[in-house]
């Protein structure tokens, strides 16, 4: 009885989520869908965000070891876009 109540009290949170903040609510069914630990997901925003104030280039490696996440690291990189040979002059 007690779990039952307690899937009722998840499907009525669920519920209010996807009224209240839709993009929240994707986050959440992606989260239950996929059973992906949700304290990684900070750490990930935090990651992107120090990406796009920063350089606004790089890349965001999480490495995993066993099945368990030991770093999330940020590479950020300048983007130069010049032509690496320059043409000789005839």
């Amino acid at each position: 009885m007690e779990n039952r109540q307690l899937e009722d009290n998840i499907e009525q949170y669920v519920k209010v989520v996807k009224e209240l903040d839709p993009d929240l609510y994707e986050i959440k069914l992606a989260l239950l869908e996929t059973r992906v630990n949700p304290r990684y997901i900070p750490d990930i925003i935090r990651a992107i965000s120090m990406l796009a104030y920063g350089t606004a280039y790089g890349k965001i490696e999480i490495y995993m070891n066993n099945g368990e996440i030991t770093q999330i690291k940020t590479e950020e990189s300048t983007l130069i876009k010049k032509t690496a040979i320059l043409l000789k002059r005839e």
